[in-house]
């Protein structure tokens, strides 16, 4: 028997188990940067657990957004999206024999690259938002968590308390390429400012720091 074959009784294990364990999620594969979830490809049963043996002995702690997908993987691709009444769920890693590495998503963010407009006299000039922004990703569920730091704002003054920094977590998507000083918006109003923008074999990694100005 080879990898192959063992993979599908795997995954249809999986999937059996899923149908008494888990719950309805809708299936999507983003292709659009700008409308991620717009098509579905349909729906599977699916649960989630924090040990990769699916003991269910614990139930999910703070800052702890990994998960692994009890399901049958034969047709989720890395980057899908998993979405049903117990939250949404990218897929960011599968590996043979083992099993699916999932995200848990809390925040909905768009993503923009700011156009530089002059400012004041001369050669004075600086990012301005509202300003023509590039859309770069709209939509995007992504896992958003507090950073262990904080930050001075540009105006320092003494009532003033340290900017948030945030990490978060989504899955590439096409070409769309992620660079320090992009902004991110997310859908409890707050904007960012990307720190740094990591592309790894799971996705894309980033920190941003909550704007002020």
């Amino acid at each position: 028997m080879n990898q192959a074959e063992i993979l599908q009784k795997v995954n249809l294990g999986y999937g059996k188990a899923a149908q008494f364990l888990g719950a309805p999620f809708q299936q999507y594969r983003p292709t659009d940067p700008l409308n991620p979830l717009g098509t579905s490809l349909g729906s599977l049963m699916a649960d989630f657990d924090i040990d990769p043996k699916f003991s269910y002995k614990a139930p999910s702690t703070y800052g702890k957004p990994l998960y692994y997908g009890l399901f049958d993987a034969t047709n989720v691709r890395v980057g899908d999206y998993l979405v049903g009444a117990e939250g949404t769920f990218f897929v960011a890693n599968m590996e043979p024999n083992k099993p699916v590495l999932c995200v848990s998503c809390n925040r909905t963010v768009g993503f923009f690259r700011p156009q530089s407009s002059p400012v004041g006299p001369g050669y004075y000039g600086g990012d301005r938002r509202g300003g023509g922004e590039q859309a770069l990703m709209a939509g995007i569920p992504v896992s958003e968590l507090q950073g262990i730091r904080g930050e001075r704002g540009q105006t320092n003054l003494p009532g003033d308390t340290r900017l948030p920094w945030v990490i978060i977590l989504l899955p590439a998507i096409g070409n769309v390429e992620i660079e320090a000083a992009d902004r991110m918006n997310d859908d409890l109003g707050r904007w960012f400012t990307v720190s740094s923008a990591e592309l790894t074999n799971l996705g894309w990694r980033l920190t941003a720091i909550l704007a002020d100005t």
